[in-house]
């Protein structure tokens, strides 16, 4: 009797366990479908982005054939809705949004012959294109030399270097801003995106103690309280 007793609630145990399983599955499957729908309703948004702005550069191609003042008018116009619209177009992962948009601002505010190579460089990351911006940034920052602002050009060149893979300059370029340029805006940022390079690479002793100086050199930072999170994980 005891044996069937055993038995019967084995069986029952069994039962509520593969119905939670099965419910615990079912939600799962509700994420990942949720999830899939978000990301191809962004994919939608970011193609009909880029498709007004192929529509808009034929436009500007035809209107360049013409030396009229009305054409050059509409010329300008278009040239000004196809720069708004390639600042719509989300960057790439890695690459954060915050600090992109403050330095595309930034940059318009900047000298002439400064400004237009750092829009540049910035809009390129913004687009991907990380190799083509390397050497775009490389001489903005030969021109901004002494420049406080040459921090956020080093911060771009990390953040450049980081998403091609090149851990070395990464590091190196962001190693500088917290060298040089500790008390600047960019500085706790790259300090804490120079320790989750560590954490990718394995090396996670370095990066315990990068994220423990970030939190003592600039305690009242967001990325301090990030780093607190990120000292409980390793």
């Amino acid at each position: 009797m005891k044996k069937i007793t055993l038995f019967l609630t084995l069986v029952l145990l069994t039962s509520c366990a593969g119905q939670k399983l099965q419910v615990d599955l079912e939600k799962a499957q509700q994420s990942i479908g949720a999830l899939r729908s978000f990301q191809a309703e962004q994919a939608t948004q970011i193609d009909s982005l880029r498709n007004e702005i192929r529509t808009l550069t034929g436009r500007m191609d035809l209107i360049e054939h013409s030396n009229t003042n009305q054409l050059g008018s509409d010329l300008t116009s278009l040239k000004n809705d196809l720069s708004s619209l390639k600042r719509r177009v989300p960057p790439p992962g890695g690459v954060p949004l915050e600090a992109l948009e403050q330095d595309e601002v930034l940059a318009a505010s900047l000298p002439e012959e400064i400004s237009k190579l750092f829009a540049d460089a910035l809009q390129k990351i913004r687009e991907g294109m990380f190799e083509n911006a390397v050497p775009v940034l490389r001489n903005s920052l030969d021109l901004s030399y002494g420049k406080d602002w040459s921090a956020n050009v080093l911060f771009w060149l990390g953040v450049t270097y980081e998403s091609l893979n090149d851990n070395r300059n990464a590091l190196a370029s962001y190693n500088e801003i917290n060298t040089r340029f500790a008390k600047h805006p960019r500085a706790s940022l790259s300090l804490f995106r120079q320790s989750e390079m560590f954490v990718k690479m394995g090396d996670k002793a370095t990066a315990k103690l990068s994220f423990k100086k970030l939190i003592a050199d600039y305690p009242k930072s967001r990325e301090a309280a990030l780093a607190k999170d990120k000292l409980k994980t390793l």
